[in-house]
């Protein structure tokens, strides 16, 4: 009988660990959303230089080492980029743009949500490009065009942006 009551007991505290874990897998990326660092909006070229485009990034080292070298392979061309936080896509309208690149992970198995309500809310999507940082999944967002990859190879990451970005220029 006072095994029976051991393994009880030690199978209520397993099941607490697990209903534990799984609720932090929940709760945390939600939390994250809401808490995590955000990207500092700035600009590569002026304004006024040729073809406009504007690349909403959800912060993360990875994202950034790329988006250094797309600058630096980007400056003094006759293009305007504008990197700005994802949480600020939807107020930055898509009609004032010649291309929006959406440089965000997957979370979750979902979009974040406010490329979700960018998304949702835009009428061309002809002039958006996704690039998930996803892992092995292939979500794609309705017949947006999208590229899926783990946070890996900065180099190929690198490469595929600026190939967007030329193809871009030619529009």
């Amino acid at each position: 009988m006072k095994k029976i009551r051991t393994r009880n007991k030690v199978l209520g505290c397993a099941l607490l660990v697990i209903l534990a874990a799984v609720t932090g897998l929940y709760i945390f990326p939600k939390w994250y959303i809401r808490h995590g660092e955000k990207m500092i909006p700035y600009s590569i070229n002026p304004p006024d230089s040729g073809t406009r485009i504007l690349i909403a990034v959800q912060k993360s080292p990875f994202k950034d080492a790329a988006l250094d070298a797309v600058a630096a392979a980007c400056l003094g061309q006759n293009i305007h980029i504008s990197v700005v936080d994802v949480d600020d896509l939807p107020a930055a309208g898509i009609n004032a743009w010649d291309k929006i690149i959406i440089f965000s992970a997957i979370m979750m198995w979902d979009f974040y949500p406010a490329v979700k309500d960018f998304l949702d809310a835009a009428g061309n999507t002809d002039k958006i490009f996704m690039y998930n940082t996803s892992g092995s999944t292939r979500m794609r967002y309705k017949d947006i065009d999208t590229l899926n990859s783990a946070s890996v190879d900065i180099d190929a990451c690198v490469s595929d942006l600026l190939a967007v970005i030329d193809r871009a220029k030619r529009i």
